[in-house]
């Protein structure tokens, strides 16, 4: 995976922290889509849609960009930690990804639920020990997202 591919996963997962906080709005679930969209292309428009990620993002949780004691909720994600996982659990993290891609490529005019199932399936990327709560978010989300079903 390419540098700029990552940190838009990063912020995307950081941009899901948020909005698990404080809400969605239709700019979160318009730069969500943009991000899984812009994953597989130019590196150019992959770091222009992370400014746009971390504004949104930014805009949502305003106190966590100058909170004395973060929690790291809203921040981009380490990506390095799937290099440290399982096998199995990077191959889990995987098919959440291509699934998320393909689910955004297809959607032209998503719902709310639509939304939130992307949401819950990129914030699931921080379960860093138990492989079954990733099961759990894929066979929730996977009847929302398949593109067959959008």
């Amino acid at each position: 995976m390419s540098s700029e591919r990552n940190a838009v996963i990063s912020a995307l997962i950081g941009l899901a922290g948020a909005c698990g906080n404080s809400g969605t709005t239709k700019e979160s679930d318009r730069v969500l889509l943009l991000g899984l969209k812009s994953l597989s292309g130019a590196k150019k428009e992959q770091r222009r849609v992370i400014d746009e990620i971390h504004k949104i993002r930014d805009s949502i949780a305003p106190g966590c960009t100058v909170c004395q004691v973060p929690c790291g909720n809203t921040a981009d994600y380490d990506l390095s930690k799937l290099d440290a996982q399982p096998e199995k659990m990077r191959e889990m993290k995987s098919s959440m990804l291509e699934l998320a891609g393909r689910a955004a490529v297809s959607a032209e005019t998503p719902s709310g639920s639509f939304c939130t199932a992307l949401y819950e399936l990129i914030q699931g990327l921080t379960e860093d020990e138990d492989i079954s709560a990733l099961q759990e978010i894929m066979e929730e989300v996977r009847p929302v997202l398949e593109p067959e079903n959008i």
